[in-house]
């Protein structure tokens, strides 16, 4: 396996060597370690990923808030799912699980499509701008994974 090697501080581990030979040197503090395990590049996908996502989640909360609204817990629940898949893509802890987390987003958003042709009402205007909004996060959520799966990086593009 060529690349680097990382190794934990306080492992009792001797120092770790790259692959051209050089000792690699460990973060004296908490906050290198957090800023060298942290560090993302964010790219057009991932804005676009983003922007559909908000885009969607504050839809399904205008919807919610409207009177007589029969599926007001629904589309709060919808929202917030939405935001959790959201914040989870972005989260370093997650980032060994990135592909699945795309592919959850991606799946969430056609079961969002599903269930609105099942209980929503098709001349409903709104639904007009939701539904093509969930289509094009699915694709670029579904390509996210795919790209992530079978490339093996992680790095966001």
């Amino acid at each position: 396996m060529s690349g680097l090697a990382f190794s934990y501080i306080g492992t009792g581990q001797a120092p770790v060597r790259s692959a051209s030979g050089h000792v690699e040197r460990e973060p004296n503090t908490m906050h290198q370690i957090f800023q060298q395990n942290t560090r993302i590049q964010i790219g057009a996908l991932q804005v676009a990923m983003t922007f559909c996502t908000l885009v969607i989640a504050l839809l399904h909360l205008y919807l919610a808030v409207q009177p007589d609204e029969a599926f007001r817990f629904w589309f709060i629940l919808n929202s917030l799912g939405y935001l959790g898949l959201l914040t989870v893509f972005f989260l370093p802890r997650f980032v060994a699980q990135h592909h699945r987390v795309s592919f959850m987003l991606a799946g969430y958003a056609l079961l969002t499509i599903v269930l609105w042709f099942i209980f929503g009402q098709p001349d409903a205007l709104i639904a007009s701008v939701i539904n093509p909004l969930e289509l094009v996060l699915a694709v670029l959520a579904f390509y996210e994974g795919w790209r992530v799966l079978h490339m093996g990086s992680t790095n966001f593009v």
